[in-house]
């Protein structure tokens, strides 16, 4: 897998992770509202004198439960926006790695050309002056 289709890949997370963010939003949202609805219904008896109130003790715990539901879509998020930061920053490694790479590729060749062409003038047995100057020319 290329560096490319890495990054790719992480771009290709991040929409998830704003859907979870929604989702854990809107999921929250709805049960707080169930919840006041439920007080609310609680509130009406106790006016009425009835002292039912296992509605009102389960909106509140459905209510608990999607705050839960939230932090753990939170805690989700970030440690998948903590994952694709790495993968980018292992990318960006990995590339300025294949740049040194390469660079001491040309440096390898380069002193191999030269090794080269003093083993030529050494197998000559031309005097070194003559090699500076030829190596000046080129």
């Amino acid at each position: 897998m290329t560096n490319y289709e890495i990054n790719a890949s992480s771009e290709e997370i991040r929409p998830i992770i704003k859907d979870i963010k929604k989702i854990a939003c809107e999921t929250n949202l709805m049960a707080l509202n169930a919840a006041l609805m439920a007080l609310n219904a609680a509130l009406e008896a106790i006016s009425r004198s009835e002292t039912d109130m296992g509605c009102a003790v389960k909106a509140v715990e459905m209510h608990n439960l999607a705050q839960r539901a939230a932090r753990a879509a939170q805690d989700t998020s970030q440690i998948i926006e903590g994952a694709v930061a790495r993968i980018q920053n292992g990318s960006e490694i990995a590339a300025t790695l294949a740049a040194g790479f390469k660079e001491i590729n040309a440096i390898a060749r380069n002193v191999a050309m030269l090794v080269t062409e003093i083993s030529t003038v050494a197998n000559k047995h031309v005097p070194m002056d003559q090699v500076n100057t030829a190596r000046l020319i080129h």
